[in-house]
């Protein structure tokens, strides 16, 4: 008997996955949680432990008795668990101006020597909140969260786009991430479009581009600032897709990559990524209309955090 199914043996009345993590000691090891995941689902589909409709895992014995309902698997190998339909909460977009003028921006490269600049620009690079990311359903709405609105997710030239979310609909982890965050770290990750895949068996979410932003809370909402069109490419998305689309991997990422780290305008990210991966998604992706519910358990693109609220991600239709 493995370790983990000791644990939950142990415990008849069942504990949450977090609790497991845990128990077993893996909260702060990426690659463990992983394989926890994945054995649960192995577990899960040999009829050794099921996941009641109140989150926790138990013995499948226990779980009879209890008249705890087991989940269904949506496909084979596909991670068993209840109610995985991921909900995201509300947001409203507006534009507003720049607060720098285009007469400012010239004088200021004026004044500016080109090789400080470029400097400046790679050592801004190495606090950009963007990343490789990978997340699973376990984590939504404690270290990442996912929003819905009418876009698009970009600004124009000269404008800065706030994306405005009420707290009271956040859920209460993730607000309480933020405030351990607000004092240190006010910049996060937008991710779109999004993509669903497996790794190591177990369904996971990947943001496909990543967009830099700024948060800050007012008194009622979550506002995240984005002022400039500047989509990258999710390194852990190249990988886990590269394959599935008929891609090696670092031809995919040519596909996505520029010089010195830059990246693309919305268009010409949407552009490659039709061109690069049009096989792989369904539905069509302009950044405009989100959609309101996502099951990663859907191996597929849908048009349209790791470290607490350091991602927040949309989905569209």
């Amino acid at each position: 008997m493995s370790i983990l199914l000791r644990t939950i043996s142990a415990f008849p009345t069942g504990r949450t996955t977090n609790e497991l993590f845990a128990l077993l000691d893996v909260d702060f090891d990426p690659r463990r949680r992983t394989e926890i995941y994945a054995e649960l689902s192995a577990l899960s589909e040999a009829g050794k432990v099921a996941k009641g409709r109140d989150g926790r895992w138990r013995p499948i014995a226990t779980a009879n008795k209890t008249g705890t309902q087991p989940v269904s698997s949506i496909a084979t190998n596909t991670i068993v668990t209840d109610n995985l339909t991921l909900r995201p909460v509300h947001a409203t977009f507006r534009t507003s101006r720049s607060s720098v003028g285009e007469g400012e921006v010239a004088d200021t490269f004026a004044a500016f020597d080109p090789n400080a600049l470029l400097r400046y620009y790679r050592s801004a690079l190495r606090s950009d909140p963007r990343g490789a990311i990978t997340q699973v359903e376990d984590r939504h709405s404690v270290q990442w969260q996912l929003f819905t609105g009418l876009g698009p997710l970009t600004p124009e030239e000269g404008q800065v786009l706030t994306i405005s979310i009420p707290l009271d609909e956040l859920p209460d982890d993730f607000r309480q991430a933020l405030v351990k965050r607000e004092a240190n770290e006010q910049s996060l990750a937008v991710g779109w479009p999004l993509g669903v895949g497996k790794k190591q068996g177990v369904a996971v979410v990947w943001p496909v581009g990543l967009i830099s932003a700024d948060w800050k809370r007012s008194p009622t909402h979550l506002e995240v600032s984005i002022d400039t069109d500047d989509i990258v490419a999710n390194p852990d998305w190249i990988k886990g897709v590269a394959r599935s689309a008929n891609w090696k991997e670092a031809g995919l990422r040519d596909v996505f990559t520029q010089a010195e780290g830059l990246g693309f305008r919305r268009d010409e990210f949407l552009s490659r990524l039709k061109e690069a991966v049009s096989g792989t998604f369904r539905g069509r992706i302009s950044g405009q209309q989100m959609r309101i519910e996502l099951d990663p358990n859907i191996v597929c693109w849908f048009p349209r955090r790791t470290e607490p609220v350091r991602r927040i991600i949309s989905i569209e239709n």
